[in-house]
């Protein structure tokens, strides 16, 4: 696999962790506002969790198409 190829598997690896974590923070204020904060805090960790991953992988991978490998 290419640099190229890796750069954009990287990105869309990240953008589906962004919209996963951002989905899974919203359920669970939605969750926290219905008062089952038991079954919200769980997806608050995941979504925490995922958005991190998914900044982390986005900015690795802009780093890596601009540096050129």
């Amino acid at each position: 696999m290419g640099p190229d190829r890796k750069t954009k598997a990287a990105r869309i690896l990240g953008y589906i962790c962004v919209v996963a974590g951002a989905l899974n923070l919203v359920l669970a204020g939605v969750l926290v506002l219905r008062d089952q904060t038991l079954m919200g805090f769980p997806l608050l960790l995941s979504g925490v969790g995922a958005l991190t991953l998914g900044i982390i992988v986005l900015t690795r991978g802009e780093q890596k198409s601009r540096s050129g490998g």
